[in-house]
């Protein structure tokens, strides 16, 4: 392959073998590469050929979906902080081409890192909050639980999931999950998922068994 474009076999071998290499480290800028090679593919195709084919089509977005979990593995194993991180992986994940790749089922490739996002310390930044809650969205997974987290904060949590869930095919899920766990308290037995929905502050106060506040509202 290395003869096919140019690079000596032994410096690409170094290249990926040893993480450490300077370019290896770079992540300003390899966040944005595969979007920017995959328009840049699309649009010499569309030049020369007039059109792309289906299964060109095919190829270039898995190509690009390969290329996204490169920089996913770069981004974790960076020295960066875990809110900076996190801000590389909204920003790759809620790019047109990568909403579309998951519309078009490629969202089995990026469920790892889910628990990963989890594990972080999400309940502290409002901002991140509801950034990993939209990269579940356009993941479209549901966790079972925040693990740094009680009742309330994955009942906060599932609010913000069920507005960004991509699939509304399968939004019965969040559904049932935010039911779940709205019923951990007695006083909200007998209600529907309407009225956990609009009135989540309410039912976030009562998780929380912070009845005063509740009754103000």
């Amino acid at each position: 392959m290395s003869n096919r474009v140019g690079i000596m076999p032994e410096a690409l071998y170094r290249y990926y073998v040893y993480p450490e290499v300077r370019d290896y480290n770079v992540v300003k800028g390899r966040t944005n590469a595969p979007r920017v090679l995959l328009e840049r593919d699309v649009s010499f195709l569309l030049q020369k050929c007039g059109s792309i084919s289906s299964n060109t089509i095919e190829w270039l977005i898995n190509v690009y979906l390969q290329e996204n979990i490169d920089v996913f593995n770069l981004v974790l194993s960076n020295r960066d902080d875990s809110r900076q991180k996190i801000e590389d992986i909204y920003f790759i994940l809620s790019s047109t081409p990568c909403r579309m790749a998951m519309r078009l089922g490629a969202r089995g490739k990026y469920t790892y890192l889910c628990d990963w996002l989890l594990h972080q310390n999400i309940l502290e930044d409002e901002q991140i909050f509801n950034k990993c809650c939209e990269i579940f969205g356009i993941i479209c997974a549901v966790p079972e639980k925040i693990p740094n987290g009680g009742n309330a904060d994955y009942f906060r949590f599932l609010i913000k999931l069920y507005d960004f869930w991509d699939d509304y095919d399968s939004k019965q899920i969040v559904e049932k999950n935010l039911m779940n766990c709205a019923r951990n308290s007695l006083l909200l037995q007998n209600c529907d998922f309407y009225y956990y929905k609009f009135n989540a502050d309410i039912v976030e106060l009562l998780l929380r068994e912070n009845y005063k506040e509740a009754c103000r509202k």
